[in-house]
């Protein structure tokens, strides 16, 4: 009997631990699991869940939408539209968006995060407006949002870039900028590929004037073209991408070097019969086509470098001002910047081509000057170091050709610039084995610690990294960089100057790299508002850009220091 009652009670036993052991799990997960046992999980305020706020621009509206983590925005959602005085919006441009399917509507596109958007706006009144911000978006848990929107005030000249007032002031205004950059490389480039056509004895001035017209002429409708077409075409890297690329950049290197060949062996007597047979046939035919020919190549030199007031005049074309002024702003740009430089080889040409003696040291000063052209060309698509390694082979033969191993036949000042041109080559080649690249400093010395950039080629990796510095509540700097546009932006400042280091000390770095081009390159400049590299974007520690303190093609220490010295608000020691 007793037997039989503890057989009936060893089932209910099992029963009763079964159950605690249950219990006890469902107790422990509970808590870890958190909302997942909630009924009732908790969401925030739509005006938290979805942030938006927005800044004017000369040619367009920027609004910044944050979704909060575990929150999404739909694409498809998002509306803009402006009220004022004069005031025209045009439609928004938006990054590519996430794929995901949709509890609600399916197959959507949607943002994560941060996203930026640009709104082109012409703004003829010039004063304030409003800008309302249409929106819709879900929490991951659950929760769809209804449609809401926020308007948001901007300030007055926001969109005035494409004013219908357009008058020749703008001109002289573009004529006085261009002037101020006639000392720069860009510009000085252009005097030794026409030098070129221009040292021939037996020219007349006349005919010298002729083919500085030509070659002008040739420039000025180059540059005006393709910079138009950025304007009105693309953002700026499609175009420039595809010119400053290997097919185009080695060919006209190449040309350049065999002008630079050409001229450095024209007044040789040591040349074979064949040689000089081939150099006077060059000489016949080059004066009918090099001075338009040479005149586009030049364009091409010229192109990667967008200054400060051609963006300005470009950005006025691009939302929609005066074509044909805008236009004309650009050629007036590209005259004044090269016109003073064709002017001087016109006249120094003429000047070297009286005594002939002076006419064969002009051609060998030239050759040197096309073989640093064309080394400087060839070095925006070759690897840093073997482009130092080739300014140390052009160093070292312009010292055998000045009689650096036979010093007796030469003055004492030809025999020192020999050697010191020779130390030159053989400090750029001990350079290139160390790893380094920057022909103006070919050992390396003094120079600064490598700064620490995070590097994006996309919209979503860009959106990230702002993200990642407004999480931290830090302000963050963006360089617009290309490897063809090296001279432009903080590339060459920040290795060199220890100033500019230490303003960027506590400001998250990002770098944009252009290089590449293509699909995703163009919706980055297109959607920040830019024409190409060499500019710097300096962004608050709430994400926003402050725009005021945007800077555009060759930026100095100076200007640069004072830039975050004004987004940070302290003085940089």
């Amino acid at each position: 009997m007793a037997a039989n009652s503890e057989r009936a009670h060893a089932p209910m036993t099992r029963r009763i631990f079964q159950a605690l052991i249950a219990l006890t799990a469902l107790l422990t997960l509970a808590p870890a699991a958190g909302d997942e046992f909630s009924t009732t999980p908790s969401f925030l305020p739509i005006h938290e869940a979805f942030k938006v706020s927005a800044i004017g621009t000369p040619d367009a509206i920027q609004v910044y939408l944050v979704a909060a983590p575990g929150y999404y925005l739909y694409k498809s959602k998002l509306s803009f539209s402006v009220a004022g005085t004069g005031v025209t919006a045009g439609s928004a441009l938006l990054p590519a968006g996430e794929l995901k399917t949709d509890p609600y509507f399916g197959d959507v596109l949607v943002y994560h995060g941060a996203v930026s958007a640009r709104v082109p706006v012409e703004n003829h009144g010039a004063g304030a407006f409003t800008v309302r911000v249409g929106f819709q978006g879900c929490a991951e848990k659950g929760l769809c949002y209804p449609p809401d929107s926020k308007e948001i005030q901007i300030a007055n000249g926001a969109g005035s870039a494409a004013s219908t007032e357009w008058g020749w002031w703008r001109v002289v205004l573009a004529i006085a900028s261009g002037l101020g950059l006639v000392l720069t490389p860009w510009a000085l480039a252009a005097a030794p590929i026409l030098s070129f056509v221009l040292l021939r004895n037996g020219m007349t001035f006349r005919s010298r004037v002729y083919r500085g017209l030509a070659f002008a002429a040739s420039f000025l409708a180059g540059y005006s073209i393709i910079n138009a077409s950025i304007a009105w075409f693309s953002p700026g890297i499609y175009i420039q991408g595809a010119l400053q690329s290997p097919p185009v950049l080695i060919p006209c290197s190449a040309i350049l070097l065999m002008l630079c060949v050409t001229m450095a062996l024209r007044d040789s007597a040591t040349v074979p019969d064949t040689v000089n047979r081939l150099i006077k046939g060059l000489s016949r035919l080059t004066p009918a086509v090099s001075s338009v020919a040479l005149g586009v190549l030049t364009t091409i030199v010229v192109t990667p470098y967008v200054p400060e007031p051609l963006a300005s005049s470009m950005q006025f074309l691009r939302a929609g001002g005066n074509k044909a002024g805008g236009v004309i702003e650009i050629m007036a740009f590209a005259l004044a910047m090269v016109g003073p430089v064709i002017l001087m080889v016109v006249g120094i040409s003429q000047l070297v081509s009286r005594p002939r003696s002076w006419m064969s040291g002009a051609r060998q000063v030239n050759a040197v000057l096309l073989g640093i052209v064309a080394i400087w060309l060839a070095g925006r698509v070759l690897p840093g170091q073997l482009t130092l390694g080739l300014y140390g082979v052009l160093a070292v033969g312009v010292a055998i050709t000045l009689g650096v191993f036979t010093p007796r036949a030469r003055s004492n000042v030809t025999t020192v610039l020999a050697g010191l041109t020779l130390a030159y080559g053989a400090t750029a080649w001990l350079g290139m084995f160390k790893g380094e690249a920057d022909p103006l400093n070919p050992l390396g010395v003094s120079k600064g610690e490598a700064l620490s950039w995070s590097v994006v080629s996309t919209p979503d990796g860009l959106a990230a990294a702002i993200a990642e510095s407004k999480t931290a509540g830090t302000p963050a700097l963006i360089d617009w960089y290309a490897d063809w546009a090296v001279s432009s932006g903080l590339s060459n400042l920040a290795a060199t100057s220890s100033k500019v280091r230490s303003a960027v000390r506590d400001i998250k770095l990002i770098r944009v790299d252009l290089t590449r081009g293509g699909l995703p390159v163009r919706r980055l400049l297109e959607l920040n508002g830019l024409m190409g590299p060499g500019a710097v974007q300096l962004i608050r520690p709430n994400g926003i850009e402050a725009t005021e303190h945007r800077l555009v093609g060759d930026t100095s220490e100076e200007k640069l220091v004072d830039a975050i010295e004004g987004l940070v608000g302290l003085s940089v020691k």
